[in-house]
């Protein structure tokens, strides 16, 4: 079984949430998100209002489409938690609304230690419990850690979306 690290396609469309304190929201933490507020606006900076599946916004909170929400909800019930918002052009036109900001719900601490490259001897770097590794060759998964899990985030390397390769 293979795993893969799930960036989308937002690689030519970029998403920015303004709001530079994000109301206290991580989108790494594993946690479900409560107090949303549903009229929360992103700004996208491409001539044409963006359509697509799922990718990763400029602060890596990863964003679905309505279609991409309904068949997650199918392939992964539970894993994520979809919480609506609205995207307009930084003037404040060509509003869309029906996407989705996706809390991963699952984090597995699933880092082989043996080979994993870290800076700092593994000692976290934020809150989250995040290792400085080392980019692009760093970050080896102990599959045996993960077991059937289909979706989830590393714990140690929280920014990562993993799925596996038959979902």
């Amino acid at each position: 079984m293979k795993y893969y690290e799930w960036l989308g396609d937002l690689d030519s469309i970029e998403i920015r949430f303004p709001d530079r304190q994000f109301n206290g929201f991580f989108m790494v933490e594993g946690k479900p998100v409560i107090g949303w507020h549903d009229y929360l606006i992103a700004v996208y900076l491409c001539p044409d209002a963006p359509v697509f599946g799922f990718g990763l916004a400029r602060n890596a909170w990863p964003v679905y489409s309505p279609k991409m929400r309904k068949l997650m909800e199918q392939v992964v019930p539970g894993v994520a938690q979809f919480l609506p918002f609205r995207f307009q052009k930084p003037d404040g036109t060509g509003q869309v609304a029906g996407y989705f900001v996706g809390q991963i719900l699952k984090r597995i601490d699933c880092l082989d230690r043996n080979r994993t490259k870290v800076r700092q001897n593994w000692e976290p770097i934020n809150e989250w419990g995040d290792f400085a590794t080392y980019w692009p060759s760093g970050v080896v998964l102990n599959r045996s850690l993960i077991g059937e899990e289909t979706l989830f985030r590393i714990k140690g390397h929280c920014r990562s979306i993993v799925i596996r390769e038959d979902r």
